[in-house]
């Protein structure tokens, strides 16, 4: 029984001291990674953040800098996959929880991060040192979000300033809370004028809204610029024969009739 105790002590001792030795390991190399990243060499960064997981996948702070290198190199998704695992594992990392608020933008291309931004915001008023990054526009897009006026009144204002990015925001947003309004699916056409996206956009318009006049001369305009004019003709008689009185008279200074056609 004496000897089983002591070759019990002996193994628990070896794991305990492998155990001690990891956490000494990843302390270190989570020192450098630290030290490289604000020094903002972020490769070698990288590199000792990638070493921490292999002894802690779990490491809050290593999964950020290996979560920034991937966002800095432009492969979003698996940024934000370390984004959250650092924030499930450390909730008031507040660095993390900005980073994985403008992925998230870019991925989703709504307005959904404004959570990430209020919890950001709470954060900040516990720590102070971090009030620099309510300076960056995704801080304002979340207050803009919050103002009681139309998403689609917002998006409008801002493409016509020419921000059809941040405009395009708030129109999926819109669509997100309400996935059959014609308007939102009309004004993303605008921001993509010329593009087999802006035929999309309006035909899934008049899919939703068959009245929408603005959809189908836009639709006209569209076919007429790639030269298929008798398609082009087709929506644009359709336009006037909803009402929309340029439509009418255009057809009109061309000879047209738009209810005989």
């Amino acid at each position: 029984m004496r000897k089983y105790l002591i070759l019990l002590f002996s193994f628990f001792s070896i794991v305990l001291n492998q155990e001690n030795s990891k956490t000494t390991l990843e302390y270190d190399l989570i020192e450098k990674a630290t030290k490289f990243y604000f020094s903002e060499e972020y490769d070698s960064s990288y590199v000792y953040g990638l070493e921490v997981l292999n002894i802690n996948p779990d490491n809050a702070h290593a999964n950020f800098y290996v979560g920034d290198y991937y966002g800095f190199k432009g492969e979003f998704e698996k940024a934000l996959d370390h984004y959250n695992i650092a924030i499930n594992n450390k909730p008031d990392l507040t660095l993390a929880y900005y980073q994985r608020a403008v992925t998230r933008m870019i991925l989703e291309f709504n307005l959904e991060f404004c959570s990430d931004i209020e919890t950001l915001d709470e954060l900040i008023t516990k720590d102070p040192d971090y009030n620099y990054l309510k300076e960056n526009e995704v801080f304002k897009l979340c207050e803009v979000y919050k103002i009681d006026q139309p998403l689609n009144d917002t998006g409008i204002y801002l493409a016509q300033n020419g921000n059809c990015g941040y405009a395009n925001l708030f129109f999926n947003q819109s669509l997100i809370l309400n996935p059959l309004n014609d308007k939102s699916y009309y004004n993303l056409s605008l921001c993509s004028q010329g593009t087999e996206r802006e035929k999309e956009f309006l035909l899934k318009t008049i899919e939703i809204n068959p009245k929408n006049d603005g959809a189908y001369r836009n639709l006209g305009q569209y076919y007429l610029d790639k030269g298929e004019k008798e398609i082009a003709m087709r929506y644009f008689v359709k336009s006037a024969q909803l009402g929309n009185i340029d439509v009418q008279n255009w057809l009109k200074s061309e000879g047209h009739s738009y209810w005989n056609f």
